[in-house]
């Protein structure tokens, strides 16, 4: 299935309100696919609030293109704890959110797909050699990854108003409405009936546009036309990203193409990303410093100052007024006295003249010295006009509706000089926004390069060879995960299973193996490092083994070992369970990992159900089995004839007890030996370490009837 087929509604899990919530997050359906094969695990989930589910619809999306299901690899919930281990293991070393997100949504592909299974390891084998030959100071490398954040979708605010014809309206609600709060749009044909009195910017398409303050006029309904600051917000929201790419351009150019290249991407994607983002930067530094226009500084100024300005001529209104009727005497003259007289007999208080004309001359110089405090232009003075009203009264105080005009113009100045400067970088810079994704698509994938490039340097790894010509598994100095990342020092592993390049003396390319040794001698642990070795291979991951060769595996099942033995009920699903395997290992490349099977039931029972198991099988065309078992030779004994030659028995051989009665085990098993479990020299460990006289007694006793 190509990626032009692919549809989001054909994703499984993606029903009508997963579709709508990602389509309405992501702006469309194209986007939503995009971020979906990226795995933008962070976008996704916020999309959907839901992690686990983003991280499951991303590896459902992947499968889906390619035409599997992410999931089939893994036959059984011990098999998925396999996966999980060697996942964390490796995530031990991802350095960015986004990085362990791609790590996450990672996923062993089905082995019949050997055209996907060779194409992710050869994207690591490529990415590892990128970051192997690099020349950069890795400190500073981990530093900028760990800036990086999967592409934030915003929101801005704006105080805008569109007036457009009907139809071009319904289409721009449409558009803008989710990403855009503050945003009125108005389906008129003329600006009579729109208010342009308040602080909104008004834009007009299609429609005659007055010589008023704050109308602009536009000839296009884009998101770059009508909100350019949605550009300028989602590059701010960003700006991690961006610094994070153009510092590690500057340490090493050919490292990111070298990864955009392992990637797929087009030629050229990385020095465009880089021109772009300089160039952003170069804006939001403009931006952060309020380097606009002169309008805007001078707009910004004035409000910034407003406030303290009108506080600070408040008192000086009343102290002024106050000192100059201190200062003036009071004279009237005769017909000034009897005019004051007859007032006060009709029930009224008439002011004297000279009184008014104090009061009139403070407002006027009030109105002088707020413009000359702020620094206004001719046109913000006209606001104030009556700023302090010219009449007797005490306090004096600052009318709020001039101050409030003048707010709201100086207001319409700042939107209109920030919307006419996003607007002339909006369009070149939006270029930028389209490729974010991208551009944290290969810093995530960086971090994962250098992650595996560390892997294997540190933990002795390597990236598997991967091919269905092989049909086996095969492996030199392996380490199981969790003993790995425990920092437990162990003895590392080679073994082979199957048909493969790696050959040891004593293999003849044995499909089905019975994995016999000493207690404690670290049988369930090989089990383990198999299946984690296949399954993080098939994924794309290195593995922790010098060098490793896998045979592509259409399903991994991996049955650890039963707790006791099983009622009647819990027998019978359990070999349901296993008819199911073996008949599916007839038509598929199945690994099956069986641990010490006859704990289910009594011995003699156990040894003919594993028996079947091996024969099963053995008959398959390239399916295989490591079977660890006490039992292998009343296995072998129930064995077919004709198979028996096919099966192999390995042992894992204890070779005594060193200095602290601790066991000596060669854990790499020896082909085609049958290894007992020694349980007498665990009994002699715990004669040796016992102290109480009745306990050494009975170990005695125990150790006798082992002898014999």
């Amino acid at each position: 299935m190509g990626r032009t087929q692919l549809r989001l509604r054909g994703i499984p899990g993606v029903g009508e309100r997963v579709y709508e919530k990602l389509v309405g997050y992501f702006g469309s359906e194209e986007e939503a696919l995009r971020a979906l094969l990226q795995g933008q695990v962070a976008s996704i989930a916020e999309a959907l609030s839901s992690t686990r589910r983003a991280v499951r619809l991303v590896r459902l999306a992947r499968g889906a293109l390619a035409g599997y299901d992410p999931g089939e690899v893994i036959g059984s919930p011990d098999t998925a704890g396999l996966f999980e281990a060697v996942t964390k293991l490796f995530i031990e070393s991802v350095v960015s959110e986004p990085g362990k997100d791609l790590v996450a949504t990672l996923a062993p592909v089905p082995g019949r797909f050997e055209a996907e299974v060779e194409a992710v390891s050869r994207r690591m084998k490529r990415l590892v050699d990128a970051t192997a030959t690099a020349r950069i100071t890795w400190p500073r490398l981990y530093g900028n990854l760990s800036r990086i954040t999967w592409p934030r979708k915003p929101r801005v605010k704006v105080n805008r108003v569109v007036v457009a014809p009907r139809d071009y309206a319904e289409k721009l609600r449409d558009k803008l409405g989710n990403r855009v709060e503050g945003l009125t749009i108005i389906e008129a044909n003329s600006l009579d009936d729109v208010d342009v009195h308040s602080s909104a910017i008004i834009l007009a398409y299609r429609v005659d546009v007055p010589d008023k303050p704050g109308v602009v006029g536009i000839d296009k309904l884009d998101m770059y036309t009508v909100a350019p600051e949605l550009v300028i917000e989602t590059l701010r929201q960003n700006k991690g990203v961006i610094e994070a790419f153009i510092n590690i351009y500057e340490m090493n150019p050919g490292l990111l193409v070298s990864v955009a290249e392992a990637l797929g991407k087009q030629p050229g994607i990385v020095d465009e990303i880089v021109a772009l983002a300089r160039e952003a930067l170069e804006v939001l530094r403009r931006l952060e410093l309020g380097e606009i226009d002169p309008e805007y500084k001078y707009a910004s100024f004035v409000l910034k100052n407003l406030e303290p300005a009108v506080s600070d001529l408040e008192v000086w209104i009343n102290e002024e007024a106050k000192r100059r009727l201190e200062e003036r005497e009071l004279r009237l003259s005769a017909a000034e006295l009897l005019r004051l007289i007859q007032a006060l007999e009709e029930g009224y208080f008439r002011i004297p003249d000279e009184l008014v004309e104090i009061f009139e001359e403070v407002s006027i110089e009030a109105e002088n010295r707020l413009a000359e405090m702020l620094g206004l232009k001719p046109e913000e003075r006209e606001f104030i006009r009556g700023v302090v009203e010219p009449k007797p009264q005490f306090p004096i105080e600052v009318r709020r509706e001039p101050i409030e005009k003048l707010r709201q113009h100086l207001e319409q100045k700042i939107g209109l000089s920030l919307y006419l400067f996003a607007r002339k970088y909006a369009a070149r810079l939006s270029q930028l926004v389209e490729l974010l994704p991208s551009a944290a698509e290969i810093l995530a994938w960086l971090d994962v390069a250098q992650a595996a490039h560390r892997f294997i340097v540190e933990k002795r790894g390597c990236i598997a060879e991967v091919s269905r010509s092989f049909s086996g598994v095969g492996f030199i100095e392996a380490v199981e995960a969790n003993l790995l990342s425990a920092g437990v020092r162990v003895q590392r592993v080679s073994y082979v299973a199957g048909c493969t390049p790696y050959r040891p003396e004593g293999t003849q390319c044995e499909r089905v193996i019975l994995l016999t040794g000493a207690n404690s001698g670290g049988k369930t642990t090989l089990l383990k490092t198999i299946g984690e070795i296949v399954l993080a291979s098939q994924a794309g991951l290195p593995v922790p083994a010098s060098r490793a060769w896998v045979g592509g595996f259409d399903k991994v099942y991996y049955i650890s070992k039963p707790t006791g033995m099983l009622d009647a009920g819990g027998l019978e699903e359990t070999l349901r369970k296993l008819a199911a395997i073996v008949e599916e290992a007839q038509r598929k490349r199945i690994l099956l990992l069986v641990d010490e099977l006859e704990a289910i039931t009594e011995a003699h029972a156990a040894a003919r159900i594993v028996a079947a198991i091996a024969a099963s099988i053995a008959r398959s065309k390239d399916s295989v089995a490591v079977i660890v078992s006490h039992l292998a030779e009343e296995v072998v004994e129930a064995l077919p004839p004709a198979i028996r030659g096919q099966v192999r028995i390995d042992g894992i051989e204890a070779k005594g007890l060193d200095e602290n009665y601790n066991l000596i085990v060669d854990r790499s098993p020896r082909y085609n030996y049958l290894a007992r479990s020694t349980p007498e020299l665990i009994v002699t460990k715990l004669l040796k370490k016992s102290k109480k006289s009745s306990e050494r007694k009975f170990f005695e006793t125990v150790l006798d009837l082992l002898s014999r």
